[in-house]
């Protein structure tokens, strides 16, 4: 065992750095403990002792497999989050993707809508014109087959030659 006597001051890493001075190798490991220090009038000293670890190869093959253990759990738990944010990643691609297909579909419902709507008032507007309505000689209203202002005369006509000559429906017939 060596030892060595130090000043107070003296770094403890010093005393580790010296210790291969004192017979310690690069492949010893070495544990450095420290005596109490002793009181003096002028000075204070402590005495470190340098001794070989005693750090097994069996402890070093064990200390060495957990870390090796450690990094694999430490690579599976990284490489288990980049799946998963892959997978969120997907997810909300997918959402979106739904999302504008339901947006599409909506927008092609309400042109649909709209075109149905026009094609109903073209229609009407058809039916209008050839709907067949009677007006009188001297009458500002037109009339429905069979009203009983019909009797003195009876003139056909479509309902839009009737609204074009100013006529309004009848009150009885509604025209």
């Amino acid at each position: 065992m060596n030892k060595l006597v130090l000043r107070s001051g003296i770094a403890l890493m010093l005393v580790v750095a010296l210790c291969s001075g004192f017979g310690c190798t690069a492949n010893t490991p070495v544990t450095p403990t420290v005596a109490p220090l002793s009181q003096g009038a002028q000075a204070q000293t402590a005495t470190v002792t340098a001794e070989p670890a005693t750090q097994s190869v069996e402890q070093a093959a064990q200390s060495a497999a957990q870390v090796t253990a450690d990094k694999a759990a430490a690579d599976k738990a990284m490489a288990d989050k980049v799946a998963a944010d892959k997978k969120a990643a997907a997810a909300k691609v997918a959402v979106a993707k739904k999302a504008a297909t339901v947006k599409k579909a909506a927008a092609a419902k309400k042109v649909a809508a709209k075109r149905a709507a026009a094609k109903r008032a073209a229609a009407r507007k058809s039916a209008l014109r050839s709907q067949v309505v009677y007006i009188t000689n001297t009458g500002e209203k037109y009339h429905a087959s069979g009203c009983r202002y019909l009797r003195q005369s009876q003139i056909r006509s479509t309902l839009s030659e009737a609204k074009a000559m100013g006529l309004t429906a009848c009150s009885i017939c509604g025209g």
